[in-house]
């Protein structure tokens, strides 16, 4: 959860000596119109108008401060929000597209393994207690390709004694 908009301590300082400068300023004019003769500068108007407008520039930068800080806060926020939805979302896509690119080098596999069957079938792999097969050293690379096979899958050819993982086949270590 996000935590709650802080104002920051220096525009709050320079709104408050806006403040003061303002009520300075005025005390200064009501002065200058009521006493004008007893005030020992020379020029307490002259002072009093640049009192007031120091105050509206220290007010100004006060509130310029907490605008930017309030800003910058709600970008962030927004930010936040649009990441904690967006990348979820772009996870799941990139997971459907990696899916769908898989099924189709599948597709491609199972269709190019006609034409393999052209080679010498004297491969099998085992499916759990079943072997597989015969099948082509071109059918056995595109089944790994495919993912159907892994490096792991038992291989068995024909007039070996044993079985041979996949990745041990000196005729596949090209793959």
């Amino acid at each position: 959860m996000n935590s709650p908009f802080k104002r920051p301590i220096i525009a709050l300082i320079l709104e408050i000596i806006g403040y003061l400068l303002f009520i300075a300023s005025l005390v200064g004019i009501v002065v200058h119109f009521l006493a004008p003769a007893k005030l020992p500068i020379s020029s307490p108007l002259a002072v009093s108008i640049a009192a007031l407008v120091m105050s509206v520039v220290y007010y100004a930068l006060g509130q310029i401060i907490t605008f930017l800080s309030k800003s910058a806060f709600h970008a962030e926020t927004l930010l936040n929000a649009a990441g904690n939805d967006i990348f979820p979302r772009l996870k799941r896509i990139e997971e459907k597209l990696s899916k769908g690119a898989a099924s189709a080098r599948a597709t491609s596999a199972a269709d190019a393994a006609p034409a393999a069957m052209t080679e010498t079938a004297n491969y099998y792999y085992s499916e759990g207690q079943a072997a597989e097969g015969p099948l082509s050293l071109g059918d056995l690379r595109s089944l790994r390709f495919a993912g159907v096979i892994d490096d792991s899958t038992l291989i068995y050819r024909e007039g070996d004694t044993t079985w041979t993982p996949f990745e041990d086949l000196a005729e596949v270590s090209a793959v």
